[in-house]
């Protein structure tokens, strides 16, 4: 709806995708460079001159912004809106995951300089979309991109959105299935969506729900890439296992708290933390 807004409000749109890259590209800081203004090119139909302008002599993120300023912006008549999805992906991998923050914080300090090249640079807007899941495993205390821009964060959904998620995916649904679903999942969105697309397929709510905590249960894939995620990380896993096995919320580390919110495992309550939904209680107080 976003992109289609901006689309008719004048904006040229390029949505890309990382999960387009590759592990291979994804693993090489030049690889990952030169695909990133490769496909930026064909997806504004430039032809490809990665190979001719690059320097070696130069960092990969100078070479980025130079192919931006000479190929990609350069006398556009209109606004470029860069839509990049999946952005979680550069972000867990090491070896480019600080250079390419860098990139996109660079970028938008140049557009508010007011330098010659500010005026390129305002031409560009970025939408970048990531999950927060992997911030587990890694090494921060805030946001990659933190202070860069406006975050909008999805939240969980209440009663009223539930049911009207329900409806848009043309399920048969009451309020009280409403509140059956939310009992275990509370209002987490792609537990909710998974949900629904396994009801639209023919499966039964109470059937879904009985298993919810269990390894053949719906959301078992998710739920076991949350443990893998926990288990590279002792501390967080450690605190989280206090969560889930406490009564009431309790007070843990800031820097704790950032992390599991961010993974979506834990709401609070003022300052106090608690697992985000009964699910997440019965699976992990199992498991860790």
């Amino acid at each position: 709806y976003v992109l289609n807004q901006l689309q008719e409000e004048g904006y040229d749109i390029v949505s890309i995708s990382f999960t387009m890259a590759g592990q291979k590209v994804l693993e090489s800081p030049e690889a990952f460079a030169k695909w990133f203004c490769a496909i930026v090119g064909h997806k504004l139909g430039i032809p490809n001159q990665v190979e001719a302008s690059w320097d070696d002599l130069w960092a990969n993120n100078f070479n980025i912004t130079n192919y931006f300023e000479t190929y990609i912006l350069k006398d556009r008549d209109q606004p470029l809106v860069l839509a990049l999805d999946d952005t979680d992906l550069p972000f867990a991998e090491v070896a480019i995951a600080n250079d390419f923050c860098q990139l996109l914080r660079g970028w938008h300090e140049e557009a508010k300089r007011g330098t010659r090249m500010s005026r390129v640079w305002q031409q560009l807007r970025l939408l970048i979309l990531h999950s927060t899941d992997i911030y587990g495993t890694l090494n921060v205390n805030s946001s990659p991109l933190a202070n860069v821009g406006t975050v909008i964060a999805l939240g969980d959904f209440d009663a009223e959105q539930v049911t009207f998620l329900a409806q848009q995916n043309q399920v048969s649904w009451d309020s009280s299935k409403t509140q059956k679903l939310m009992n275990v999942v509370g209002g987490h969105p792609a537990l909710l969506q998974e949900t629904f697309d396994r009801i639209q397929q023919g499966d039964n709510l109470e059937d879904i729900l009985k298993t919810a905590h269990t390894e053949m249960g719906i959301y078992a894939s998710y739920l076991r890439e949350q443990l893998e995620r926990l288990a590279q990380n002792p501390t967080l896993a450690q605190a989280f296992k206090t969560i889930v096995n406490s009564v009431a919320p309790i007070q843990v580390s800031p820097s704790v708290t950032f992390q599991l919110l961010n993974m979506g495992l834990i709401g609070l309550d003022g300052n106090l933390a608690k697992p985000r939904n009964a699910l997440y209680r019965q699976y992990f107080g199992s498991r860790l």
